[in-house]
């Protein structure tokens, strides 16, 4: 009778366990699935204004992008694209593109296409909203990962003479170990559209918050405490560093010790006779390339700027966690890496055209946090993603485009 009554239990215990992991685990998701709007926001091999890119955004699309792990900061946001491709505001944009409607455009990767905020939010939605700035009429082209090849296919796509065309650069557009780096796509050994592809589900998989704790779970498994140990010297000697000369043995042993990604990163903190030659090399692919977007820009008798974007980690507690994943960046969340030494050369081969945001940002980010009491960090950056939040949009337009 007790076994009767105990297997009873179980059955029913079981069941409700079962029952709640359902309703828990599997309902909302399927849930969310039958409600929620399209994902896809790529297409491949796409004519843009009579130009074939390899990929780029949808045109005429309207895609749901989900927060992951960054909710609640990130919300869920819709985004819309016009018959370009660019993003337009879902509910007043014109979605047939028509150069005449624009005088600014801002060209450049994920930063620009800015898909985790609302339009209105975007630096694009700000100048536009604003009915001072002397930049009113912009247009936000871009996409995850696009690098200098696309931004100059782009301003030869959209030629709209005695215009603005503002160029973002990322440092990820030069680090020759980033597979979507403009030396990454010039030196490729497996084929476009299958490296594309495997590039974009593994950025829709980091998206979702298990994957998310899985990486960190096999992250921190994959290092050794011996190899964390040499890591964590280097970090402790980073602060008193000199950059202007180039790494003992004993530092590039330690730097070494990173991964390739990382140790670029590091190593463009170095003036340029520091750089191996694979850095340089990826330097003059994406210098060519702005040179001829500046001397395209000069042929449609038009204004470039040459915007360098700063990272995340370029700055104390912004893009945590996200910067401490051991086996691509690990950069401790109370450190910041600045690329000084890129920047130093890029201001010197485009003295006129070039604008470095990091200075401006970095007092920013200190003011903002000598007032701040509380929830302090990735108040720029989102802690996963990396992208700007809306508080980064609003740095931009006033930086650059309010009057």
């Amino acid at each position: 009778m007790r076994l009767r009554l105990f297997l009873l239990q179980g059955a029913i215990t079981a069941g409700f366990f079962t029952f709640a992991c359902l309703l828990l685990i599997e309902a909302p998701p399927r849930v969310s699935k039958f409600f929620s709007k399209n994902e896809v926001d790529r297409c491949d091999n796409i004519s843009i204004l009579d130009t074939t890119f390899i990929y780029g955004s949808c045109p005429n699309n309207t895609y749901l992008r989900k927060p992951g792990p960054d909710y609640p900061s990130m919300i869920a946001t819709t985004s819309c694209t016009d018959s370009a491709g660019g993003r337009i505001d879902c509910l007043y944009g014109q979605r047939v593109f028509n150069q005449n409607n624009y005088n600014t455009y801002l060209i450049g990767d994920s930063f620009i296409q800015a898909e985790e905020i609302e339009y209105s939010k975007s630096v694009y939605g700000l100048i536009n909203n604003s009915k001072t700035s002397p930049y009113r009429n912009s247009y936000g082209f871009g996409f995850s990962s696009w690098n200098t090849r696309q931004y100059l296919q782009a301003i030869k796509a959209i030629n709209k003479k005695n215009s603005n065309y503002d160029i973002y650069l990322f440092a990820n557009d030069i680090t020759p170990r980033f597979e979507r780096s403009t030396y990454g796509e010039v030196n490729r050994k497996t084929s476009t559209s299958k490296k594309d592809f495997l590039l974009a589900v593994k950025r829709l998989l980091t998206r979702s918050i298990t994957v998310q704790k899985i990486l960190q779970i096999r992250s921190k498994a994959a290092i050794s405490p011996q190899l964390r140990k040499i890591r964590n010297d280097y970090w402790a000697d980073h602060i008193n560093m000199s950059f202007d000369k180039c790494p003992t043995s004993k530092t590039k042993k330690n730097i070494d010790s990173f991964s390739p990604l990382m140790r670029d990163y590091i190593m463009y903190s170095y003036i340029y006779d520091c750089w191996d030659d694979t850095q340089k090399e990826a330097y003059y692919l994406v210098k060519e390339d702005l040179k001829q977007i500046l001397y395209h820009g000069n042929l449609l008798n038009s204004k470039v700027r040459i915007i360098l974007f700063p990272a995340g980690f370029s700055f104390s507690d912004e893009n945590v966690p996200g910067r401490l994943v051991e086996d691509t960046y690990y950069i401790p969340s109370n450190l910041s890496l600045s690329l000084n030494g890129l920047r130093e050369k890029l201001s010197v081969d485009f003295k006129n055209s070039i604008i470095d945001l990091e200075d401006l940002l970095d007092k920013e980010i200190k003011e903002y946090k000598k007032r701040c009491e509380r929830d302090c960090s990735n108040a720029y950056y989102f802690g996963h993603d990396g992208h700007f939040t809306s508080r980064g949009h609003e740095f931009l337009y006033r930086t650059l485009y309010a009057k």
